[in-house]
């Protein structure tokens, strides 16, 4: 790149941190789905995300600023020593499940992965990790909350995953920022669709899952990559005992890879007028990770999303 076109690309992200300066100062003005990253006037199909890679299961890197709404639901385990059966800390955070932001003190989620966190003995303690597109905060930019309240679907039933899909209330408050001139730190709100609305296409996931789910190789970064929503009737053929059509998608791509253990709870992403709308949750991913995968559709859910954070 030319010093020249180096000068207008710097002076093209000041410009932009200027304006969401002053989009901060009143909250009417925040408004959901907006990416910051250098990508972010992409379509999220972008070549980056679909460019086969045989070392790489689910895709490429995240970079700042590109899925401002991802979070990761992150626990320590703990495990008793012999002599007093004492707790004591094992290790550090570690990934457990993906989520999404939809509100200063919202995020949303599956419900089994809710399910497993509150009866897993081994979990000495969790939190959300937001602002980051590290599965570690290694870049520091992350900042943790604490988990106030779950509310699991009240007809989420965890043997057949149907209406698989939780919210989370997390303290303190999230404060929305485009982050750094370069978008790192950045959070933002991911869109909701609109109530029973339906999707094709392509779409897109970010997780902190398994990289290769037979070595159990876990991401250091989000990794995202574009699938596409397939029809009904392959979803059946796919999931005979499991899906269902009124309130479950499917969706796969061509080239190798899938999200893994790990990601669900992740969004399902699509662009409607630019802005990212999160359309499914990541709720049941194949043993190889590998193939389709399913989601719980949103849409259907939207109202009963609305009734818990408007209260």
């Amino acid at each position: 790149m030319s010093e020249i076109k180096l000068r207008q690309v710097i002076v093209t992200l000041l410009l932009a941190s200027i304006v969401d300066a002053y989009e901060f100062e009143d909250e009417d003005k925040i408004i959901c789905g907006r990416r910051f990253g250098v990508s972010q006037n992409l379509l999220l199909n972008n070549e980056l995300f679909n460019q086969p890679n045989s070392e790489q299961l689910k895709g490429f890197d995240v970079k700042p600023g590109d899925f401002p709404w991802a979070a990761n639901i992150q626990v320590i385990f703990a495990e008793y020593a012999d002599q007093n059966n004492e707790t004591k800390f094992v290790g550090q955070w570690e990934n457990y499940c993906g989520a999404f932001i939809i509100g200063d003190e919202w995020l949303v989620t599956a419900a089994n992965c809710i399910h497993s966190l509150q009866t897993d003995d081994a979990i000495l303690t969790q939190s959300v990790l937001v602002g980051t597109t590290s599965c570690t905060n290694e870049d520091s930019f992350g900042t943790r909350h604490n988990i106030v309240a779950y509310f699991l679907h009240p007809h989420f039933d965890n043997n057949t995953k149907v209406n698989n899909i939780a919210l989370i209330r997390i303290s303190p408050l999230i404060s929305f920022t485009s982050g750094s001139i370069w978008a790192e730190g950045a959070i933002w709100p991911v869109c909701l669709p609109a109530e029973n609305e339906k999707f094709f296409g392509t779409v897109t996931v970010a997780g902190c899952g398994f990289t290769k789910p037979e070595i159990e190789s876990v991401s250091r970064n989000f990794m995202a990559s574009d699938y596409e929503i397939q029809p009904d009737i392959d979803c059946e053929h796919a999931f005979p005992y499991i899906f269902v059509r009124s309130s479950m998608l499917c969706a796969e791509k061509a080239s190798k890879g899938s999200p893994c253990f790990g990601d669900e709870g992740s969004a399902l992403v699509t662009l409607v007028d630019g802005r990212a709308h999160a359309i499914g949750i990541l709720s049941h991913v194949t043993d190889r990770c590998s193939g389709k995968a399913i989601y719980t559709r949103v849409s259907p859910h939207v109202r009963w999303i609305y009734s818990l954070i408007n209260v």
